[in-house]
């Protein structure tokens, strides 16, 4: 049956709407699927296409019914005319599957910048026994000290002697230099609690101020560390100059703000101390007193035989440099040195060491005067009268002459023979009754009279005597004066020792002697007054080497000796002592002097006015003061065999040789 003209357009109606339908759930599939669904297209596995699917680009037809006319054309139904055909969206193009990312191994976590870390500073091993030498303060302290070492060092600070924190290293041939601060300084960092973080702060800012050309610097207050820079005379505030023309303050401002650091001004302490290296500035100690003082140490040298050592000049010096002011004064220079090795350099400075092939005659008398230099030091270490000033002794001879181990003229210091004495007696010091001796008492020598302290210094010390000497040679000696020039140093010593002006010298009188024949009172008349001197003073206003002395004249000049030949002892009508050490009673004439009951004669003699040429010639024999060792003794007794303990006994009976370290606590 063939279908109505109106029935084939309903049909053709029909088709066209399920042809539409069908390409919109055709869009509206999952993208994914229309991909999967064309990705199986190409594959040989793939199942056949749906229906609406031809496998092609083109939309797909539905066969028309079988007629025997062809299909007509669809119209619109509004119209009755041909209506176009529907047509389908265009179909996207199969996309390729979703592919997954390529897998990549796994990475680690992106390493941070390691924290800056500072180089570690060489150990410096501490001292266990030292003694603390003055080398340079009061009239001797600097305005500026140069120092360094051959084989590199450390330089920080040191907190009551004791306590070193080494800040920063400096080498073999650096130009270590200090000089006494004052003004105003740029704090970077706020306070810090120790070295250790200075230290890395100090790296940190320095990676942050590279290429600024500011110098930083390490800064200690005697509570906090800082980090700083700069130098000002006048408070620095932002866009003051300092003395150098740089703004550093805008400088450091630009630098270091964006890192979170804020600039401070640090006023300095009453005794600052500021050190370079090689001219640039490293470190500043800021204190107002002396409890915190800049420590330069040397390190082991890395060949040769050497001990580490510290420049001072020509010198060298074992041990450490101490640096510090006192009371806002120069700089104080210490060294801080073993007391074995301080030994090695006193010795051969009050004592001939010889040659290698004197040693085994010499050796015995050395022994014992490395056992008196060691003595004092210990003594001086337990009973320190110098701790205002920051040590113990000094290097000369108020004390024990100290040389270090090269003297400040380039001499050697130390020496084969006495070094091997020290070593040989290491640790031994002398004690009296359960107590350490006061050694400084041996001299070179005593002209074949010991003496005892109250002779030389006053007061009563054991074990010293006073009794002939058969081991000391004879030692004579003599100085010689004109009137003037005994007058002018006789007035000048008086004025500065005891504020009294005498005028010109008119008498000398020497007015009593010990047993010894060691002379112990001069009274000197002047034309304006008269004054006494006692004791060592008596030489020490003449300027010769020991009290055993004599007066010798012209001819022409005379010494009045007593005209009666009693022996009576010096009577109260000779002399009269008033306030203030003067004499205003007259003397006796000329032509009378008075014997005393030790059998000595009290000289007197006339000054001669300044021109006469005549000349006054004082005689002496020994060298020192001669109270305990003789060192020309010992010698002599080490030559005969004497060992150094028989040495020690005979000038000092009664001591006992021990080792230092079973001296107790509670005796020093």
């Amino acid at each position: 049956m063939t279908p109505k003209r109106g029935d084939r357009a309903l049909i053709a109606v029909i088709i066209a709407a399920a042809a539409f339908v069908c390409a919109v759930m055709t869009l509206r599939a999952p993208r994914a699927a229309r991909a999967a669904e064309a990705t199986s297209e190409t594959s040989t596995d793939a199942p056949s296409a749906t229906p609406f699917d031809t496998g092609t680009d083109e939309p797909s037809v539905t066969p028309d019914v079988t007629t025997d006319e062809p299909s007509a054309t669809p119209t619109d139904p509004a119209t009755d005319e041909p209506s176009a055909p529907p047509t389908e969206p265009p179909t996207e193009p199969p996309t390729e599957p979703p592919t997954e990312p390529p897998t990549e191994p796994p990475t680690e976590p992106p390493t941070p910048t390691p924290e800056p870390t500072p180089e570690p500073l060489p150990s410096v091993a501490p001292h266990v026994d030292t003694v603390r030498i003055g080398l340079k303060f009061n009239k001797s302290a600097l305005d500026v000290l140069t120092t360094g070492s051959d084989s590199g060092g450390t330089m920080g600070i040191v907190r009551d002697n004791t306590d070193y924190f080494p800040v920063l290293r400096f080498y073999a041939g650096s130009t270590v230099t200090a000089r006494a601060d004052s003004g105003y300084h740029i704090a970077v960092t706020p306070p810090l609690p120790d070295v250790e973080t200075a230290r890395l702060e100090m790296l940190r800012i320095s990676r942050l101020m590279e290429g600024a050309g500011t110098s930083m610097l390490y800064m200690f207050d005697g509570t906090s560390w800082y980090v700083g820079a700069g130098f000002y005379q006048t408070y620095p505030a932002p866009g003051v100059l300092d003395v150098t023309g740089q703004d550093r303050w805008a400088t450091l401002s630009g630098r270091l703000a964006g890192a979170g650091y804020q600039l401070t001004v640090l006023t300095c302490g009453s005794n600052a101390v500021k050190m370079y290296v090689d001219g640039s500035p490293v470190l500043i100690l800021s204190v107002n007193d002396s409890q915190y003082k800049v420590r330069i140490t040397p390190l082991d040298p890395e060949t040769g035989t050497l001990p580490p050592l510290l420049k001072l000049g020509l010198a060298r010096y074992r041990g450490y440099f101490d640096i510090h002011r006192h009371q806002g004064g120069k700089l104080v220079l210490v060294n801080d040195v073993d007391v074995e090795d301080y030994t090695y350099g006193v010795v051969p400075s009050e004592m001939i060491a010889g040659t290698s092939a004197s040693w085994e005659w010499r050796k015995e008398g050395l022994k014992a005067q490395a056992i008196m230099a060691r003595t004092l030091a210990y003594y001086y270490i337990y009973n320190n009268k110098l701790t205002a000033y920051g040590f113990h002794m000094d290097d000369t001879t108020n004390y024990q002459v100290y040389s270090g181990y090269i003297k400040d003229n380039g001499e050697a210091g130390e020496f084969e023979n006495t070094t091997k004495a020290t070593r040989a007696t290491a640790g031994i010091i002398l004690t009296y009754k359960g107590k350490i001796c006061d050694a400084l008492f041996y001299h070179g020598n005593n002209g074949g009279y010991t003496e005892v302290p109250e002779v030389v210094w006053g007061g009563t010390q054991e074990p010293y005597v006073s009794v002939p000497d058969p081991w000391t040679p004879d030692y004579p000696w003599k100085k010689t004066y004109t009137g003037a020039t005994l007058s002018t140093r006789v007035s000048d010593y008086i004025y500065n020792q005891k504020g009294i002006s005498i005028g010109s010298l008119r008498y000398l009188n020497v007015t009593d002697r010990a047993v010894s024949g060691r002379v112990t009172e001069m009274i000197f008349e002047g034309t304006e007054t008269d004054a006494l001197l006692t004791l060592q003073q008596t030489r020490l206003c003449l300027n010769v080497v020991g009290q055993l002395f004599w007066f010798d004249v012209d001819e022409t000049l005379k010494i009045d000796y007593q005209s009666d030949g009693r022996d009576d002892a010096l009577s109260t009508r000779a002399r009269k002592y008033l306030e203030g050490a003067t004499y205003t009673l007259a003397f006796l004439p000329d032509s009378y002097a008075v014997r005393a009951s030790n059998g000595y004669t009290y000289e007197r003699i006339h000054i001669l006015s300044s021109s006469d040429p005549k000349q006054i010639v004082v005689r002496g024999n020994g060298h020192g003061h001669g109270v305990g060792m003789s060192q020309d003794g010992a010698e002599e007794m080490s030559r005969a065999g004497k060992t150094f303990e028989e040495i020690i006994q005979f000038y000092m009976p009664g001591v006992e040789l021990i080792d230092e370290s079973t001296y107790t606590r509670t005796k020093r």
